[in-house]
């Protein structure tokens, strides 16, 4: 059996990289990856994980680890990159080339957190961070080819130009969801009552759960609608504007509302 994957991950673990299995030539991991990252610096669950799957590339979380992965993708990236230090100025870092490009790692330090990105710093160019991943050396590339450390050099600060041109400009202000009068009397199946829950139902959502509230609530809508108790395009509007009151961006809101209509058949 052999241990080199494993050997690689506990050297990446001992160094505070948070490490976890990924399908050999792919970027699918092998353990859940969902609202909480499985990846860790355990030295048992490594080895188990690896006695599991012995050929796994080895993944890195970016966040966990303190590190933001500035990906150059291919030759566009490289070409950007090549223009932002000419302006800028070099700073050496532990680079990664990958099948198609180069991985520079940076640590995070202090400043504002940065997320995943892409094309958001220059074209051909993204970012992993908070919430992101890559896969490490001597992992296989589906090209065929490993990924290799290209030098010694331990991952260096990240330069606040990177940070500044990987920082999503401040979003728009955002309407205030519209506010629903119950109809008067007891009837249960009023329309405004119905969507005024709904709404509702966004905008109590917790950061990291707006997303599939949403969802849920395009779902009631469409039900409702089949039903004849609703509008659909009045439902569709109202949980957009509750979307956009609580942050969500716009076309993510977009996709998810038609999501969950076309679960039902109604979009």
């Amino acid at each position: 059996m052999s241990t080199e994957m494993r050997a690689a991950a506990l050297t990446l673990a001992a160094r505070g990289c948070h490490v976890f299995p990924v399908l050999t030539g792919t970027k699918q991991p092998l353990v859940k990856w969902g609202t909480t990252e499985p990846a860790t610096t355990d030295p048992s669950v490594i080895t188990f994980w690896w006695s599991t799957w012995p050929r796994a590339s080895v993944g890195v979380a970016t966040g966990p680890s303190g590190l933001v992965v500035v990906d150059l993708d291919g030759d566009e990236g490289v070409a950007s990159w090549l223009s932002l230090v000419a302006e800028h100025g070099q700073v050496p870092t532990a680079t990664v080339a990958t099948g198609r490009g180069h991985h520079l790692w940076f640590l995070a330090g202090d400043g504002p957190e940065l997320r995943n990105s892409s094309k958001l710093v220059a074209p051909g160019i993204d970012v992993r961070a908070v919430g992101g991943y890559v896969i490490a050396p001597p992992s296989w590339h589906r090209t065929g080819v490993r990924y290799r450390w290209e030098n010694d050099d331990q991952p260096a600060p990240l330069p606040a130009w990177v940070r500044a041109l990987a920082t999503p400009p401040a979003p728009e202000p955002r309407p205030a969801a519209p506010r629903f009068r119950p109809a008067s009397g007891s009837g249960t199946a009023a329309p405004d009552r119905i969507l005024a829950g709904l709404v509702q139902v966004v905008m109590d959502a917790a950061e990291g759960t707006r997303n599939d509230r949403l969802y849920w609530a395009a779902r009631r809508v469409a039900e409702h609608a089949g039903a004849g108790r609703l509008d659909l395009e009045t439902g569709a509007d109202a949980l957009l504007s509750a979307a956009a009151a609580v942050g969500l961006p716009a076309f993510e809101a977009e996709r998810t509302v038609q999501s969950g209509l076309r679960h039902l058949g109604a979009a």
